[in-house]
């Protein structure tokens, strides 16, 4: 694949999945980010030490997610892939791009393995393709980006016509975005817990990482509105939710 570096300032921010207080939450993928660029979507979540991540970007051929990209597209671990829109058979791809610019090449090409599950694949006119994937947050494969606690810098990109018409085509210079998202891994362990049903402790006290942020609260129907935001209100719902956020 084909990238041009580009700076973009990402403004979207991860939230829970669910919106008011009777919304189900999903333990599966319980984080989620959007960005306008593109309408992607990702939602993800970890159990024991496998992520599962599903992504949504606008194309009928082929869509891209990079993890662990600090230079760009360069040096980037890409997975590529397709559902059927394109009346192709679904497929994913575990490759990377040693020098950005240029299209990615298979991990196995390179000497290393192929790590990714295809967990699940769609494609739809209003959204586009849809890829749902499961990996080790550490591979062990040179060629893989290790899922790591704090912000990670991530790639997406998109093939749409008339610039790009095929897998072995590039994306237009426009249809692609560096993005920098908090993954919570750090969070990893208290999640799987939570999904299996075992008992944990949330850091419900004040300045805790574990406090849901404004728009969280918000978001599950904790407050009603920005002015309702206070630590007390955070230290409540987390005492009283587990501290899921």
């Amino acid at each position: 694949m084909m990238y041009e570096i580009i700076i973009f300032v990402w403004f979207a921010f991860p939230c829970v999945t669910g919106s008011g207080t009777n919304a189900p939450i999903d333990f599966e993928l319980p984080f989620e980010y959007k960005n306008d660029v593109g309408n992607f979507q990702m939602k993800w979540g970890f159990l024991n030490e496998t992520i599962t991540i599903e992504f949504t970007l606008p194309s009928d051929t082929w869509i891209g997610l990079g993890i662990d990209c600090p230079d760009g597209s360069a040096r980037c671990d890409m997975i590529v892939g397709n559902a059927d829109g394109n009346g192709e058979k679904p497929f994913i791809y575990d490759t990377y791009e040693p020098h950005g610019d240029r299209q990615s090449i298979e991990d196995t090409s390179l000497g290393g393995t192929d790590d990714l599950t295809l967990l699940d694949a769609s494609y739809s006119t209003e959204e586009g393709t849809t890829l749902k994937f499961s990996r080790k947050t550490d591979t062990g494969d040179k060629y893989d980006g290790k899922i790591k606690p704090g912000n990670m810098d991530l790639v997406y990109a998109w093939c749409a016509p008339p610039f790009c018409d095929s897998i072995e085509t590039a994306h237009a210079p426009g249809d692609w975005n560096i993005i920098s998202v908090d993954l919570h891994y750090h969070r990893q362990e208290r999640h799987s817990n939570l999904r299996l049903g075992a008992s944990t402790e949330a850091d419900c006290t004040p300045g805790s990482t574990d406090l849901c942020t404004c728009s969280q609260l918000l978001h599950r129907g904790a407050i009603l509105s920005f002015d309702d935001c206070t630590q007390e209100a955070a230290i409540a719902y987390c005492e009283g939710n587990g501290g899921l956020c």
